[in-house]
């Protein structure tokens, strides 16, 4: 199996975060990380801002903005787990 035929069956989920007045998170749903702040809060989409990064790049370099350790480790535990 491929590389990327592994990484497909990442399957797809999320978390969130509190981040001061902002709401932040990431979720495996494109086949690669997708992180997010949205600077209202849970109210609104209203400013929200996205990165994507590939699963190789997190596991080598870790996440490129702020993240709960909680939220790394569970990140790195299901990408580890498809490697």
């Amino acid at each position: 199996m491929s590389t990327e035929e592994r990484w497909s069956s990442v399957s797809g989920r999320s978390w969130e975060w509190s981040d001061g007045m902002s709401t932040s998170g990431v979720h495996t749903f494109e086949g690669k990380l997708v992180w997010w702040t949205r600077p209202a809060g849970p109210g609104g989409y209203f400013g929200e801002m996205a990165s994507e990064q590939s699963f190789a790049d997190f596991l080598a370099s870790g996440a490129p903005v702020f993240a709960p350790a909680e939220v790394s480790e569970a990140l790195h535990a299901v990408l580890v787990a498809i490697r």
